[in-house]
């Protein structure tokens, strides 16, 4: 910070905290409207990463903010004296690609990696929640096409046996009277049919338009997550399980830089596909034991 601050610096940094506030909540609207119903959220997907925490300003500055504000009346009692504050909220591509390594959230490594873990793990969860409800949505809209099918093939069975009465009858005394019968019982048939298809058309017309949100929704978060400088470099491998499981290795201390904690993880993916391996391999023993032990015992009782 600057040597020497007075009123006037005082009340420039509190505007230029009221400017900032008021561009961060422009922000926060875009983040709202595309926000996941918290039914498909996961527990990570429901947590904040650092960007939103400096959006709700429980973060105030940006690394830029905390520069400019430092050189806010550095020269002090001079005329080069520093009177200018300008609000720049970051985006958040700006943000995660500019906050880590330079001991912003903390100035011990191991702290700003389990924030940059921190980070991509829900950035991923997000995204991970976005295809969970979209599967969703096209599982309801499969269901609802499916829905009152029956009553067609029923309108179709009512008219087949109306029509049959009509023309192969041979009791002139009834085969008319149940030939209207049946033909009375279609016309009703065919009104429900009818009825059911158009709310059949609503519905699928409503979840046609939520498909398109879902989508819309899905698009922005795989965007947002792929301005994680991780995210990115991990490329196919990036999952929330993933960085979720590298972050527990530095939380219990087992990794210390990223590196580590890359290499621990693929060394314990190649010890679980060993471990399962040997299952499987285990299991087709048993099976084989077991057929040898049956043919055993169907060879003594045939003789």
């Amino acid at each position: 910070m600057a040597t020497f601050l007075d009123q006037e610096d005082l009340q420039l940094i509190e505007q230029f905290k009221a400017e900032n506030l008021q561009k961060k909540n422009r922000i926060i609207e875009e983040y709202r409207y595309y926000d996941i119903p918290d039914g498909y959220k996961s527990e990570a997907a429901k947590d904040a990463p650092t960007y939103e925490h400096y959006l709700m300003n429980k973060i105030v500055f940006s690394p830029e903010d905390e520069k400019a504000v430092g050189e806010l009346g550095e020269n002090a009692g001079t005329l080069e004296r520093v009177r200018h504050l300008t609000s720049q909220v970051m985006t958040s591509e700006e943000w995660y690609r500019s906050v880590y390594g330079i001991g912003f959230f903390e100035k011990f490594n191991v702290n700003e990696l389990k924030w940059y873990l921190y980070d991509a793990a829900i950035l991923m969860s997000r995204w991970e929640s976005t295809l969970n409800w979209e599967n969703e949505v096209l599982i309801a809209w499969s269901n609802r096409e499916k829905k009152g099918n029956w009553m067609w093939w029923l309108l179709g069975l009512s008219l087949f046996f109306a029509i049959g009465e009509l023309v192969f009858g041979n009791d002139r005394a009834g085969y008319l009277q149940r030939s209207l019968t049946f033909f009375f019982l279609s016309a009703i048939i065919g009104i429900f049919a009818n009825r059911m298809r158009q709310k059949k058309q609503e519905d699928s017309a409503v979840i046609k338009q939520r498909l398109e949100e879902v989508k819309e929704c899905k698009s922005w978060h795989y965007h947002k997550a792929q301005e994680h400088p991780l995210i990115m470099q991990q490329g196919q491998h990036s999952s929330s399980f993933f960085f979720e499981t590298m972050l527990g290795y530095v939380n219990e201390g087992r990794v210390n830089t990223l590196q580590e904690a890359l290499n621990l993880y693929h060394q314990e993916s190649q010890y679980d596909q060993l471990l399962r391996q040997q299952a499987a391999t285990l299991q087709r023993a048993e099976q084989i034991q077991q057929m040898a032990t049956f043919n055993t015992i169907y060879n003594v009782l045939k003789k």
